[in-house]
């Protein structure tokens, strides 16, 4: 019910201007048939730019039981998203050693929530399976990003016999815009020079994080616009983040 409210709701808030308001599709993992149905009647209306499962504890992203979701996704063409937490799940490694200081926890639980998520999805072959389907994190940083990949494309080929073939490595998932990560501007023009010179330019995407203080808004874009790092790429590089 909570789910097929909010979707409700979105319908109607976004409505004021469906080609400037858009959100994910919200749904449970636990419930595969339930989420499957609320994609079904959402996944072409115009605010519906993502899908984002929400997954219970203990429940991988590439349990057999969420393929039918994964499906679903698919035919519709939608890509789906991910925003890590600090005290929900999917927990991080350490949760529970917070010792009175949220600094040190939270500065490792948003970037290792998607890096799971990332791993997972790559290597259970899911991008294989499923042509249309695209992942993307945001509000988790992105300088991590193209050494996680290097490091699992290695593991990938240095432990045998654990995960399936892939078509491509991990990092040129990202390289193809199959996985995408959303650039905080605070990692500033160094970090995402880095990681567009390494992922190339369909892995990182821009965030507003809007409404929080750092998005300096209503300039939400104009910090990341006056980097000087964008003559370095195409001219389409800058539109693309």
């Amino acid at each position: 019910g909570l789910y097929r409210g909010y979707h409700n709701y979105m319908q109607q808030f976004t409505s004021v201007n469906t080609d400037r308001l858009k959100t994910a599709i919200q749904v449970p993992g636990a419930d595969p048939e339930a989420a499957v149905s609320e994609i079904k009647r959402w996944g072409n209306a115009p605010w519906a730019a993502a899908v984002w499962v929400h997954l219970k504890e203990g429940l991988p992203i590439d349990d057999p039981s969420l393929e039918p979701i994964f499906a679903t996704i698919n035919e519709l063409n939608l890509p789906l998203v991910h925003h890590s937490f600090f005290f929900e799940p999917p927990y991080f490694p350490g949760y529970k050693d917070i010792w009175g200081n949220t600094v040190v926890p939270r500065t490792a639980a948003h970037p290792w929530g998607a890096a799971r998520l990332f791993a997972y999805v790559i290597l259970s072959g899911m991008l294989d399976r499923y042509p249309n389907i695209r992942f993307g994190t945001a509000e988790v940083g992105h300088g991590w990003l193209p050494n996680w990949l290097i490091r699992l494309g290695f593991n990938k080929s240095y432990v045998s016999g654990v995960t399936p073939d892939l078509k491509y490595t991990p990092l040129e998932y990202a390289q193809m815009g199959r996985v995408v990560c959303a650039a905080e501007p605070f990692e500033g023009p160094a970090m995402t020079k880095a990681c567009v010179e390494i992922l190339g330019e369909d892995c990182l995407m821009h965030q507003s994080d809007y409404p929080h203080g750092q998005s300096w808004f209503p300039e939400t874009a104009k910090e990341v616009m006056e980097w000087d790092i964008w003559p370095n790429f195409s001219k389409d590089a800058l539109q693309k983040h």
